[in-house]
């Protein structure tokens, strides 16, 4: 008997007929490097957005099957190019709909976990979700994503960071009267006790569904946007939205450690924009006290808190160190304290990472930043090889 044909065969033969005028030559020429560096590359990446499209269907098709790249030229090819290509659409416009989206998702699950490849359909999926939210076979095909990145070995690079942003992408094509809590993932302490008090305070009727889709837009920088910002302030504007934002950070300081840590991978991001959301609005001194308590306790380089992760508790404390110096500038009492909660950081802390941020907060000189670090590190040596003595001159 023979086997039934793959219709996602057929509707990626349409894509490739499409654009097999662009491709072809760049596939006969291609050996390896940045595409955009060649003229037949630069021909491809300035089509219109509408065959970008078509493109990056192509890219995400190339590893799927070797028929690929004969469908538009009748020579060998190298199994880099979708690769390159791949990387260099992330970055350009792309105008998707739900169907080629839809099919985008589905050639990603049926194949081997690549971070790039997956950052590129969930852009596809999030557009969709900004004008046909929901969409049958976009949420199908999402589901296929998120079980592929969920059977993939954690300890594979950036695999806990994609099953949070496909969880999110997720959390965006829910309606928004269904509370969606599968951006915070129960595979750490702080992500059960979240999901815990989040679960109570929708009972109690908080908008806790536009709280989680607003946390878990926030962007995967080192600092949020200023969009992100102005409508993270407008969640919190609601005191029990507020409220529950305070519990979540409180959790970082509260929550006792465990062999495997409290946080891991992909749920710091959520947590890091909890931390940036207590900054917005109304500011009250208690917030300031439990912004420095998390500074405290995240900027340990060997911190229990945070078991083998300690990028997580750096994304962490780099996060209430950001709000802090964001606090310290406004003329409040609040701001005072927010200054001298800084000032306390840097003497407790010892990580050199963490050390260099507060000090740019401070405005301290690359030099004073750099005599401090190299105090931290004489401070540890000391720790660490059991010395009686005095400790290391200041």
């Amino acid at each position: 008997m023979c086997a039934r044909p793959d219709p996602d065969d057929e509707l990626v033969a349409d894509h490739l007929a499409r654009i097999a005028h662009l491709l072809a030559p760049m596939v006969a020429r291609y050996s390896f490097g940045a595409i955009a560096d060649t003229p037949e590359g630069r021909d491809l990446l300035g089509a219109a957005p509408d065959l970008r499209r078509s493109l990056a269907i192509a890219t995400l098709a190339g590893p799927r099957s070797g028929r690929t790249a004969a469908i538009v030229a009748e020579v060998p090819w190298s199994d880099q190019w979708p690769a390159d290509l791949g990387r260099a659409l992330v970055r350009r416009k792309i105008v998707w709909e739900p169907e080629s989206a839809a099919l985008a998702l589905r050639l990603v699950a049926a194949t081997d976990f690549d971070d790039e490849r997956i950052q590129l359909v969930l852009k596809a999926a999030d557009q969709i979700a900004e004008t046909h939210p929901g969409h049958p076979r976009v949420m199908e095909g999402l589901d296929r994503l998120d079980a592929m990145v969920r059977t993939t070995a954690t300890h594979r690079y950036r695999v806990p960071e994609m099953r949070a942003r496909v969880a999110a992408a997720i959390a965006r094509h829910t309606p928004v009267d269904l509370l969606d809590l599968s951006p915070i993932s129960l595979d750490d302490p702080w992500g059960v006790a979240a999901r815990t008090v989040l679960a109570a305070a929708d009972d109690r009727g908080v908008d806790v569904g536009r709280l989680v889709r607003s946390l878990s837009d926030a962007p995967a920088a080192s600092k949020p946007t200023d969009r992100w910002l102005r409508d993270m302030a407008e969640v919190v504007a609601d005191a029990r939205c507020r409220d529950v934002v305070r519990t979540l950070v409180r959790l970082l300081v509260d929550l006792e450690a465990v062999d495997r840590g409290l946080l891991g991978v992909g749920n710091a991001a959520v947590a890091r924009a909890a931390v940036w959301a207590l900054g917005r609005g109304s500011v009250t001194g208690a917030d300031v006290e439990l912004l420095a308590a998390v500074v405290a306790r995240c900027s340990g380089s060997t911190h229990p808190t945070f078991g083998a992760a300690p990028a997580q508790a750096r994304r962490v404390a780099g996060a209430a160190i950001a709000t802090l110096r964001v606090i310290e500038e406004r003329s409040t009492p609040e701001g005072a304290a927010a200054d001298r909660a800084l000032h306390a950081a840097w003497e407790i802390a010892d990580r050199g990472d963490v050390l260099r941020s507060i000090g740019r907060a401070l405005g301290f000189s690359e030099p004073q930043i750099a005599a401090r670090i190299a105090r931290a590190r004489r401070r540890k040596l000391a720790r660490t090889s059991g010395s009686g003595g005095p400790p290391p001159a200041e």
